[in-house]
Formats: structure tokens, C-alpha cells, sequence
């Protein structure tokens, strides 16, 4: 018998907060789930110093769009607020289907809604991450 694929948002959310985390800890970083207001995971550098990471996730590439993941990066249920430096460190955008993930710092969030070529996935997740590290300042 085969189980049947949930596609609820709250689901793909999940999903994609844990393979975030997955990634983060394969590139060498404790993680900790935050499932609260605000952001989602904590990952933490060498000397301890904790980095808040909010996840946004796609479960599938745009429909007639090639290969490129929309996401919504803003915050709240009826009134949405770009996500920003005030809420989280990091923003990473977790592509479901290929299980890929690339990383931002919060203050090169611009849009409440951020496209992502297939590039930027393929470039390489621990360079995202490093680097948005860096802009982030933490």
C-alpha cells in the first residue's frame, strides 16, 4: 500500500524546516527547531553565538515557468510584512521537489514575494550560507 503525499501548507512547511536543518547540520552547525513566532530554527557558529534562520518553502517549480521556485517572503496572515532583520538572521528557500536550499541574509529581502532560479540552487548551499552569514553580521 502506498502512503498517500500530503500537500498541506502547514506539511510542505515542516518538511522544509527539517530538510533546512538537515542541510545546515551537514555543512557543520547545531540547529535548534523554534517552532514559535518569528522564526522557525536556530543555527549556532563555533563560538555559540546563535543565528536565527526563517524557513520559506516551494513544493514545486512554477508551472510553465522552467525551472524557478516562487516564494512568499513576508510574514502574517492578513496583513503581509516582508520578512526582515527584525524577526529572523537568515532566510533560507527550501526547493521541496529537489531538495535544494539556498540561503539569504534577512536584509537582502526586498519583496514580499522572491523568485529563485535554478542557478542559485545549484551553486552551492554551503557558499549561500557562508555568505549570508557574512551580510547578516552575526
Amino acid at each position: 500500500m502506498a502512503w498517500p503525499v500530503v500537500i498541506d501548507a502547514v506539511t510542505i512547511g515542516k518538511a522544509g524546516e527539517l530538510l533546512a536543518m538537515c542541510v545546515v547540520e551537514q555543512l557543520g552547525y547545531p540547529t535548534s527547531h523554534n517552532p514559535s513566532k518569528g522564526f522557525d530554527a536556530c543555527l549556532f557558529k563555533d563560538d555559540g553565538t546563535p543565528v536565527r534562520l526563517e524557513v520559506k518553502t516551494s513544493r514545486a517549480s512554477a508551472e510553465g515557468a522552467g525551472l524557478r521556485w516562487k516564494f512568499q517572503t513576508s510574514t502574517g496572515s492578513k496583513t503581509k510584512t516582508t520578512v526582515s532583520s527584525e524577526n529572523c538572521d537568515i532566510v533560507c528557500l527550501v526547493a521541496l521537489d529537489i531538495r535544494r536550499c539556498y540561503f539569504l541574509a534577512a536584509q537582502d529581502i526586498i519583496n514580499k514575494q522572491t523568485t529563485v532560479y535554478l542557478e542559485k540552487f545549484t551553486d552551492g548551499e554551503a557558499e549561500s550560507l557562508e555568505q549570508a552569514i557574512k551580510v547578516a553580521g552575526v
